[in-house]
């Protein structure tokens, strides 16, 4: 089977890559995060 990555999976992916990256940050750099929000 083979599944090719539509724009929309790649937007999603990455999406959750920077939520994962975001929710890690607010622990360990909250003021810096702060201020890229």
């Amino acid at each position: 089977m083979t599944h090719q990555l539509k724009s929309r999976d790649i937007i999603a992916l990455g999406f959750m890559t920077f939520a994962l990256f975001v929710g890690a940050g607010n622990i360990i750099f909250p003021p810096m995060v702060g201020l890229q929000a």
